[in-house]
């Protein structure tokens, strides 16, 4: 019931303080009690990884009694309510946000025994940016981790239930492109129908695999000149073979704290064309596994497309420090090392 309430008073606020930009947004200020249900008399580190829906508030995290880890996955603790940065709001949302931002670090400046990780130094350095902005006290800011999203290195995929494989030529360039229809400002997909609006009236690529789970409402009939396969929703375990299939994986976020998406390509030595801005350009080098396009330029991936399709370059991978298994020796025990917790 409480959690209940709480989302309908987020919902409620969010419409009195909106913004045209859809982004998942979150409060977590009201005590649901959550906590009561899960014995933590036994454990000595607790490791919390993701605040949404309103399942339980900020205090209730910072008021345990234990040392805290807490993973970054999105950009909420850089804003108020917003889970990625959300570009221009109104004056009035604009205020809200930045009362409830202010409050959220003022507490975990208050706080000791925590520590953060991050999943680039991107999103590290946007964290550390806005803790300055509201550590009036100058308190001694928390410890922040970097560790990257573990990566599957083991690819034993098989796709050879699904007839629609066997219509891809072979022999012609594939781009691949990814759409679930959510988060649509974030993954920016009014650069990607930019893109392959450019692309259907010049006639330059013509097949696209596109895979995600909302596929089907994808707009193709805008785009009369290209040949697209629909793979609708992958599974992950299935997914590597699209990756083979492609000869190039385009990217139009705006924002990625890390991008699994860029990592599973360039593991399957597809590369990834993105715009140069976000988490995501720190898995990419350039002209070796990708292309980083300048920022939200339409011509620039596109030169990057062509790159890819007229020079056939070494493969160059930068990920074996994400495998699964360097993946505690590179990053967790550093973080739960119990000297890096203050007493």
């Amino acid at each position: 019931l409480k959690i209940f309430v709480s989302i309908l008073l987020s919902q409620l606020l969010f419409l009195i303080f909106n913004t045209k930009n859809k982004i998942k947004r979150s409060m977590c200020l009201i005590d649901t009690g959550l906590l009561n249900h899960i014995k933590l008399t036994d454990v000595d580190i607790v490791h919390v990884h993701w605040f949404y829906n309103e399942v339980i508030s900020l205090n209730e995290i910072l008021n345990i009694k234990k040392k805290l880890v807490i993973s970054l996955h999105d950009l909420w603790f850089c804003n108020g309510t917003f889970h990625y940065d959300p570009g221009k709001i109104n004056i009035f949302s604009r205020f809200f946000e930045e009362y409830l931002l202010k409050r959220k670090c003022q507490k975990i400046l208050q706080r000791d025994n925590i520590i953060f990780t991050v999943p680039s130094n991107w999103s590290k350095q946007k964290f550390i940016k806005t803790l300055k902005k509201y550590n009036t006290n100058n308190k001694q800011l928390p410890k922040i981790f970097i560790i990257g999203n573990v990566v599957d290195f083991k690819k034993n995929a098989k796709y050879s239930n699904l007839e629609d494989l066997k219509l891809i030529p072979k022999k012609e360039f594939k781009c691949l492109i990814h759409f679930e229809k959510r988060n649509n400002y974030v993954k920016a997909y009014d650069y990607l129908f930019k893109l392959l609006s450019k692309i259907n009236n010049s006639s330059q690529f013509k097949y696209f695999i596109i895979f995600g789970n909302n596929s089907h409402n994808f707009p193709f009939k805008k785009f009369n000149n290209l040949i697209f396969y629909d793979f609708g929703f992958v599974e992950n375990n299935q997914i590597d073979e699209l990756y083979k299939l492609s000869n190039v994986f385009i990217l139009t976020s705006r924002q990625e704290t890390f991008s699994q998406l860029t990592a599973d390509s360039i593991v399957n030595k597809t590369p990834v064309v993105a715009f140069d801005c976000s988490g995501h350009r720190e898995l990419i080098i350039h002209k070796k596994n990708g292309f980083l396009a300048k920022k939200f330029s339409i011509d620039d991936l596109i030169k990057g497309i062509n790159y890819f399709k007229n020079k056939k370059l070494k493969y160059i991978s930068n990920l074996q420090h994400y495998s699964k298994k360097h993946y505690y020796k590179n990053f967790l025990n550093k973080i739960y090392d119990f000297d890096n917790f203050k007493y």
